[in-house]
Parts: C-alpha cells; sequence; structure tokens
C-alpha cells in the first residue's frame, strides 16, 4: 500500500473571495469527495489597493468564502496571481519590500487566530497556512529572462515569506505551481529551481508545486515512471540542487485524452 497523500485538494480556484450559486456548488462536490483543501485564487486588484499607486496591500476581500469554507470544513490555501496585461504589468512584480508587507497583511489576518478568526470568534486553528504566489511562471506569465526576469521573482518569493514568517513562523510559503516538468521536461523549471534552492534549504519555502497532466500521446501515465509526478519532483530537487526535505504539493493533477 502506497502513501497516502496528507491532503486532498479541489482542482478548482475560489476566485478574488466571491460567494454565490457556482461557488456552493464547488463546496458541495468537494464536500461530497472528502477533500479537505481549496485553493483561493487572488488577482492583483483584489489584494492591491488601485487607488494608492498599487503599493499598498487589501487584505480584507475573503471574509466571505473564509466563512464558507470554515462553515463546510474545508481549509484554504492562498494564491497570490500575477498576470503581465493590464495596468498592473506597468508597475512591474513589485519589490521585495512590497511583497514582505502584502505577505505580513494576509497573515495578520487569516492565519489561524490571525484578525478575521478574532472578528468572528473562531478559536478551533482555523485559516490559512500556506501562502502562495505566482501561478505557472515559467516563461510567458512572468516574462522570464526579460523583465522582471528571474532575480525580481526570486526576490518577491522571499519577500512574500519573510513578511508571513514575521506574523507567525510556523505559517508555510511555496511557489505557485510550475509546469515545465511536466510540459517540457525542463528539470530546472527554466532556471527558476536552481535559483530557489537556497530558500528551500534554509526552510524559507516550504514545498514544490508541480503541475501534471497525463496524456495518452505525451505523458502516458501506463508503463511510463518517467511521466510520473514522484519522478518529477525527483528530478526537479536533483536538478536544482536542493538538498533538504522538502512538501511535495500539486494544486494541478488531472488527465486528458
Amino acid at each position: 500500500m502506497g502513501i497516502l497523500p496528507s491532503d486532498l485538494v479541489g482542482g478548482g480556484n475560489f476566485s478574488n473571495g466571491a460567494v454565490g450559486p457556482d461557488i456552493e456548488a464547488q463546496i458541495k462536490i468537494l464536500t461530497d469527495l472528502g477533500a479537505s483543501r481549496c485553493r483561493i485564487n487572488v488577482y492583483p486588484g483584489y489584494y492591491l489597493d488601485r487607488g494608492k499607486d498599487w503599493n499598498t496591500p487589501k487584505a480584507n476581500g475573503l471574509d466571505l468564502i473564509m466563512k464558507r469554507l470554515h462553515e463546510a470544513k474545508i481549509r484554504p490555501m492562498l494564491l497570490l496571481e500575477y498576470y503581465t496585461h493590464q495596468d498592473f504589468a506597468k508597475l512591474g512584480l513589485g519589490t521585495e519590500a512590497q511583497w514582505r508587507e502584502i505577505g505580513r497583511a494576509f497573515a495578520t489576518r487569516y492565519r489561524p487566530g490571525g484578525t478575521w478568526a478574532q472578528e468572528q470568534g473562531i478559536s478551533d486553528g482555523f485559516g490559512i497556512t500556506l501562502y502562495t504566489a505566482f501561478n505557472e511562471p515559467e516563461p510567458t506569465q512572468l516574462r522570464l529572462g526579460g523583465k522582471p526576469g528571474l532575480a525580481p521573482y526570486v526576490a518577491a518569493l522571499r519577500g512574500l515569506a519573510e513578511g508571513v514568517h514575521a506574523v507567525d513562523a510556523s505559517l508555510q510559503v511555496a511557489p505557485g505551481g510550475f509546469m515545465a516538468a511536466n510540459a517540457w521536461k525542463d528539470w530546472t523549471l527554466r532556471g527558476l529551481a536552481p535559483m530557489l534552492a537556497p530558500l528551500f534549504d534554509n526552510g524559507t519555502l516550504a514545498g514544490m508545486d508541480l503541475h501534471t497532466y497525463y496524456d495518452v500521446q505525451w505523458a502516458p501515465m501506463e508503463g511510463r515512471y518517467t511521466c510520473s509526478a514522484q519522478n518529477n519532483f525527483d528530478m526537479v530537487k536533483i536538478a536544482s540542487g536542493i538538498k533538504t526535505d522538502i512538501a511535495f504539493l500539486s494544486t494541478e493533477f488531472n488527465f486528458k485524452n
């Protein structure tokens, strides 16, 4: 018998803190499947204040969805998204200091025992314990190799982690999911993994999220250990030089054709 996953995560997103009939349908599916986690993804317009040059975190938009998830006993993780189109791209990815404040703001409000939980009278340990940023960053989403490039991406993740850990050192921070291992067998994740390795080794980042999609022609599941999620994870660790044990995450895992 193999090792069972520590958490079953719903593959869909709960976007920008919205609630309503569609969200209720998603919650019912997760409850019926026995899923214990879900992913809340938040876009820049919902976590930064447009009226203040995008510099001020806006960490209060998840109150309603947090309440519903608490009632449904589904624990959320947070994904802070980024996109290069629209006006946000003109200001770039943001500095390490800005991401430190974003991490601090969200952890302060939504961690177990945070200000939101206190306002709701919730003392059962419910809250966001895993904070991630930048879904599938390689290469088009963040224009890696051009602007903003690799170094600002690493600095932003380091800032996010420092801000979160300044509030509670037990909270976890990880990069958003990568696609390069599964899609292209690029174990360096377009050069990002070796740059992130020191942050994994010193405990700043807790885990590696590898998106995995099986395809009969291009990534067959049957008889192909080389296409397995475990092999992808092992090869990324080897290629990047990560020396410590880290969590293995997969927020997107599916089959096609």
